[in-house]
């Protein structure tokens, strides 16, 4: 668990699997996401039965809302590699609207971010995204991430998607610059 002032990070548990399924299944939140069928509980069991819970490699961690507990958003990672210290940053969504670029999801990010780079030892992360999701785009600049140059470390994941999609890199020199930043930006809503 990762515990910042207004922010909770969370590992996925079932209690949270009915926020998911809804997040998931709400058209306009998952038009950028390659999910062509409707999720259902079922298989989102079956999935943290099966997929989750049998690979070390990812993490998927629940924003909460530290004043409410309420559920509000995912954030998480694959491919985590600790002797490349590389991974993916993966699943983020606002699953309620009212959070979509709140300081609550911006402080989820940081607690993150903080958590990869501090905690795990990366030194890059990678992250892929729809080139049309410019929400997305925007606020993993704002952490440092910019747009692969060269060949993509990760082609595989650039099919992820219907959309065209883009691979953007984070370093830690990079993220460190643009927390400072958006440190400055939380100050006075923290």
């Amino acid at each position: 668990m990762l515990t910042g002032h207004r922010t909770i990070l969370t590992e996925i548990e079932p209690r949270f699997f009915g926020n998911l399924v809804q997040w998931r299944n709400d058209k306009e939140l998952n038009r950028y996401i390659n999910q062509p069928f409707e999720l259902t509980m079922e298989l989102e069991e079956r999935w943290y039965r099966e997929v989750y819970c049998e690979d070390d490699s990812q993490m998927l961690y629940v924003m909460l809302d530290r004043a409410t507990q309420n559920p509000f958003g995912t954030i998480g990672y694959v491919s985590f590699d600790a002797q490349r210290k590389t991974c993916i940053s993966a699943r983020l969504m606002a699953g309620e609207r009212k959070y979509q670029g709140s300081p609550c999801l911006i402080e989820g990010l940081v607690l993150f971010f903080d958590h990869l780079y501090n905690d795990l030892g990366m030194e890059t992360i990678y992250s892929h995204v729809v080139r049309e999701n410019l929400a997305s785009l925007r606020i993993q600049r704002r952490f440092g991430f910019r747009e692969s140059e060269g060949p993509a470390r990760f082609p595989e994941h650039l099919n992820d998607s219907v959309f065209p999609m883009v691979e953007i890199v984070g370093t830690r020199t990079r993220y460190e610059a643009g927390r400072r930043k958006v440190m400055e930006l939380l100050e006075g809503v923290l």
